[in-house]
């Protein structure tokens, strides 16, 4: 199989946007290309596109077509949709990374996008909804909030871990965001500023919890060859791994808190790359919730 690369990335603005969908798959493609201006719409051969519900959100399906058509690209390998709620832009890159380690493409942009923030209301939490079993879970009112509320329950009385400790991971993430002109939230968060916030299901409140947002960010995935002849930094894909155990709460077979699917992938990704846990210096981790 032949090495991959990431080569290229570029994100838009993240919020309450009035960006429509074609807007915001514009402006994280042109920061994308902006990165790496060696290469031109025309020079990609695929596209995959992460998005979990456009259909709900912008009454749109085939959104890797409008993506396509919106970047000028005309995929002759590889074009695609991702569709894996929080995973669903990980997941692009890992088929970007199977598709050119086996040969059949050379050059893919993988793009992600979201405009959550329509419609709103209610309308805006049954979409949520969609992303557990609607008929089993959903109806009684198990969206995204309780579904981590539940998690932590089980951590904090398996080991103790308190809302304090929780509520210092939310002033993380606002701190992050404080830096960062491109994030949802523009100002940081004290300790008492997130533990004074309102309870959204116990025990995470309202600023443990990520907003609902729109925005999209894209990366280049090239293979060797490619990624050699663009870059002389190229960010090389050495491990990846994805694991479903289950959809519904109650048909997972193991402790809900211990993520044992999440185990089971990371495991892959350090069998792969041939390391362990102790040889990773730094760690991006996805905090929908704290």
């Amino acid at each position: 199989m032949r090495r991959v690369a990431l080569v290229g990335a570029g994100v838009s603005r993240f919020g309450v946007r009035k960006a429509t969908y074609r807007d915001l798959i514009w402006e994280a493609g042109k920061a994308c290309f902006d990165s790496l201006p060696a290469v031109k719409p025309k020079d990609l051969d695929g596209l995959v596109v992460g998005s979990v519900m456009p259909e709900r959100t912008a009454f749109q399906s085939h959104i890797s077509s409008l993506a396509a058509e919106a970047l000028g690209i005309t995929p002759s390998t590889l074009s695609a949709r991702t569709e894996h709620m929080c995973a669903s832009g990980t997941v692009g890159i890992r088929y970007a990374y199977a598709f050119i380690a086996a040969g059949l493409a050379d050059l893919v942009m993988v793009l992600g996008v979201e405009k959550l923030n329509q419609p709103t209301g209610d309308e805006a939490i049954l979409n949520m909804g969609a992303g557990v079993d609607r008929e089993w879970e959903a109806a009684f009112g198990l969206t995204a909030p309780p579904c981590f509320a539940l998690a932590a329950q089980r951590h904090m009385a398996e080991y103790g871990t308190t809302e304090e400790q929780l509520a210092l991971v939310g002033v993380k993430n606002h701190t992050h965001a404080s830096k960062n002109p491109n994030a949802h939230f523009q100002k940081g968060a004290t300790l008492d500023q997130v533990l004074g916030s309102r309870m959204i299901s116990t025990p995470l409140r309202l600023f443990m919890c990520s907003p609902i947002t729109d925005g999209a960010a894209a990366v280049i995935v090239a293979s060797e060859e490619r990624a050699r002849a663009l870059t002389d930094r190229p960010v090389w894909i050495r491990g990846t791994g994805q694991v479903l155990d289950g959809f519904q709460l109650t048909s997972l077979h193991e402790d809900y808190a211990h993520w044992p699917a999440l185990q089971r992938a990371g495991a892959a990704a350090y069998g792969m790359a041939g390391i362990a846990p102790s040889d990773v210096d730094v760690a991006e981790v996805h905090d929908c919730f704290a």
